[in-house]
């Protein structure tokens, strides 16, 4: 095993946790391959070795965003037994995200990562697509939302509460963490009384 690679333990892992920081750092646009080798300690060549290019690196980075996306819907859905406690903690949840982590939010939802988006139907066990339909089952077994597909409602739901979102994590929407959870509440009440 390359002395460097040792050094790092597993050198793709701590490819991704540098890409990671400068992302949420600089955003992906400013992002480079060389800027995350230099932050591990390793030459430009030695990262081609697990990543092809930038856009992969990016692809991996996404990956990990989407996990820790799907990690803080499950864990606010998990604080509240109550069907609509459940519902808002999910929608502010986020939004809280994209707040406070806006460049690692646009990346997971851009056209470097498509497979978590585009299965709409059965999405992959574990991602974050996933879990919320999980999560509209539960809603639906106890009455609090319509019989139906769940992964029309997931639809339904996630645009309204990711266009929310996209508006924090861009800048476009400038008010306080506090009212943009506000209105979170506001625009998922007004869903749910079409869909409850």
């Amino acid at each position: 095993m390359p002395k460097k690679r040792y050094h790092h333990g597993n050198l793709r892992e701590a490819l991704v946790r540098a890409a990671t920081e400068l992302v949420e750092e600089s955003g992906a646009e400013a992002f480079t391959l060389a800027a995350a080798s230099r932050s591990v300690g390793v030459t430009h060549a030695a990262a081609y070795k697990h990543f092809a290019d930038r856009t992969a690196l990016l692809h991996a980075v996404s990956s990990y965003g989407m996990q820790a996306f799907g990690d803080v819907l499950q864990a606010a859905f998990e604080q509240h037994d109550d069907p609509e406690a459940q519902y808002l903690a999910t929608g502010r949840a986020v939004v809280s995200f994209a707040s406070r982590r806006p460049h690692l939010y646009r990346l997971s939802f851009s056209s470097i990562r498509r497979d978590d988006l585009t299965t709409l139907s059965a999405p992959p066990e574990g991602t974050a697509l996933a879990r919320f339909i999980a999560m509209i089952e539960v809603w639906q077994t106890k009455g609090w939302l319509k019989d139906g597909d769940p992964s029309h409602w997931a639809l339904v739901l996630w645009t309204s509460a990711h266009g929310l979102a996209m508006l924090v994590a861009s800048g476009r929407l400038d008010v306080s963490p506090t009212a943009a959870q506000e209105l979170s509440d506001e625009v998922l009440r007004s869903v749910h009384a079409g869909i409850g």
